[in-house]
């Protein structure tokens, strides 16, 4: 059986950072230190990345990927002037890590996107680097980030500011300072390259290294070049993503020659170092927290206070969509280690096959409703209950995590607080597709735009003029239509104690007479609100005028809440939720 990764920290004890150590069976001389991208692309390419380390832990390359500082799991804020600095430091160091763990002397460095800008840069200033593999690398910092600023710009449909001082895009934020640290950031006018081999894997779709590659060859640069695809598949969102296996097999094919260039023998490691698994700073003490399931294990993060802190309450954070533990533009990260100053448990799960949890044996990765989903919650929180300190657990969830939250409190799960942001369904069976056009959060969102444009002329000399896909809007209007004569007949089985199929209603009522307090969050335009009253009509504002639920909205707001001012208000409005719950 192959070794399980190890969740660790490692680096100064006042900034951790936050990885995961894969073990390889046999012992090898040659290790693999993975530099991440940023941002919204490590978020795409975050499960594949990890398959990456496993393969190459199994062909017998001991490998550590991490979190550079201000990112996921790791310490620092996004918006830290010295970011570019602690992104460098954080390869040193995990090299060193890696060198500690598995007595490995050399190393292979590979780093995908800007995590390849990254490590050409720490390359430069060792001597025990074997190899340097870039994937799609960039090498202008400049023309990186006129990247991300033109897709920022096309993403975004309204002008929200940003803060000033801050540039952000994709969710993700950084400060002026470190934006023009990675300005000055130029591999091809640098003049020198690090003294090792180098392995360019090209995109594609969109080939531009074999110039570069030239450059480097005439300054004595020992490089090889592939141009392979996989990387638009690689990038897609979370739940799209696909492994780029074609550009892993490539890289783990060009280790073994690094191997014997070493000139190095395997020799077993008599004692192998510990890894680091706490981490205390600022207030925070997290580490890396496992439950266990019938079939399987889940992965998780735990905050709790370094001072000694204790209110009672545990938050338990479920990912939203098949983005990791992190939360979107890791606003998870920034909130529990808030509420962990304040004496809070904060737990952030991956549920299976997401993030850095497995997938259950026969079933695949990257599934957002999995069929086991919502008992894999009611089991974590059995679990967290059982806790001797345990006083009130409090589950809060953005769309798929909205949706598998609110349904183990349906289940019976021993939950004070259900918080459900944006959810976009409140009834999922197997075999359904959220992408379907006429799945039912499109049909409420696509009618509340109609309707919303009722009285604009440009619409109307729009469907005159033929603009409008006439078949899809029947479609629609179709199914909105038989949604709004089903609600008054789903009424009358109601009364004559009839059995209703899907009925929110008794959901909402079963578990609020429970005690559980609910509390909708909801952008406006989102049609999380739309389907909560379609599905459980009056009774929304019943439950609201008794305090058993709340519903808050919020403007200028997209589903992920990607813009910065809007997680902040978002932030704030769950501050007060968690200030109200924990006081009861």
């Amino acid at each position: 059986m192959e070794p399980q990764p190890t969740a660790l920290y490692f680096g100064a004890e006042t900034a951790p950072v936050f990885g995961w150590y894969h073990a390889s069976a046999t012992p090898s001389t040659l290790g693999l230190v993975m530099c991440s991208p940023f941002g919204r692309e490590e978020l795409s390419a975050h499960r594949s990345w990890r398959e990456l380390a496993e393969q190459a832990a199994n062909a017998g390359w001991p490998a550590l990927r991490f979190d550079p500082p201000c990112s996921g799991d790791s310490a620092g804020d996004m918006l830290a002037d010295n970011a570019l600095a602690q992104w460098i430091g954080a390869v040193h160091a995990a090299v060193d890590e890696l060198r500690r763990l598995s007595g490995v002397s050399r190393i292979a460095l590979i780093g995908l996107r800007a995590g390849a800008l990254i490590a050409w840069q720490a390359a430069l200033e060792r001597d025990d680097v074997a190899g340097l593999a870039a994937v799609a690398p960039v090498s202008s910092g400049r023309a990186w980030l006129r990247e991300l600023r033109a897709l920022e710009a096309a993403s975004q449909s309204q002008a929200v500011p940003s803060p000033e001082g801050v540039f952000e895009s994709g969710g993700f934020v950084m400060s002026d300072a470190t934006r023009a640290g990675i300005s000055e950031l130029d591999l091809r006018r640098a003049g020198r390259a690090p003294e090792c081999p180098l392995l360019l894997i090209d995109r594609a779709e969109l080939a531009g290294v074999a110039a570069w590659a030239s450059e480097l060859e005439a300054i004595g640069a020992s490089v090889q070049v592939r141009t392979l695809p996989g990387y638009p598949e690689l990038m897609l969102d979370p739940h799209r993503a696909k492994t780029p296996q074609v550009m892993w097999d490539d890289v783990l094919a060009w280790l073994p020659g690094l191997h014997l260039e070493s000139g190095a023998v395997s020799v077993q490691v008599a004692s192998p170092a510990l890894p680091r698994r706490v981490a205390r700073w600022e207030g925070v003490c997290e580490e890396p927290m496992v439950f266990a399931l019938p079939e399987g294990r889940l992965n998780a993060i735990v905050s709790r206070s370094a001072r000694g802190l204790d209110s009672g309450n545990t938050m338990l954070l479920l990912n939203a969509g098949a983005t990791r533990r992190i939360g979107p533009s890791r606003v998870y990260v920034e909130m529990a280690r808030a509420w962990a100053q304040q004496g809070h448990q904060v737990v952030r799960l991956d549920q299976s096959g997401l993030g850095d949890s497995p997938a259950l044996p026969g079933r695949p990765d990257t599934v957002v409703y999995s069929p086991t989903a919502v008992q894999e919650v009611c089991t974590v929180i059995a679990q967290l209950r059982a806790q001797p300190n345990t006083a009130q657990v409090h589950v809060l969830g953005l769309c798929s995590g909205a949706y598998h939250g609110f349904k183990a409190a349906v289940w019976g799960a021993q939950v004070d607080t259900v918080v459900a942001i944006n959810p976009l369904t409140f009834f999922w069976h197997e075999g359904m597709s959220l992408d379907s056009p006429m799945a039912a959060h499109k049909v409420a969102g696509e009618m509340t735009r109609y309707r919303s444009g009722m009285l604009d002329p440009a619409r109307w000399r729009k469907l005159i003029s033929g603009g409008v896909d006439l078949r899809r809007l029947r479609a629609l209007v179709w199914n909105a239509g038989k949604q709004a004569v089903a609600r008054p007949l789903r009424g009358v089985a109601r009364t004559l104690r009839l059995p209703v199929r899907d009925d929110l209603v008794a959901e909402l009522r079963g578990i609020c007479n429970r005690g559980v307090r609910v509390h909708f969050l909801v952008a406006d335009g989102d049609p999380g609100e739309v389907l909560l009253r379609a599905q459980a009509g009056r009774l929304v504002d019943s439950l609201a005028r008794d305090r058993a639920l709340t519903l808050t909205h919020f403007v200028d707001a997209d589903h992920v809440f990607t813009r910065c001012l809007a997680r902040q208000e978002l932030v704030k409005a769950l501050n007060a939720i968690v200030a109200s719950a924990t006081t009861r």
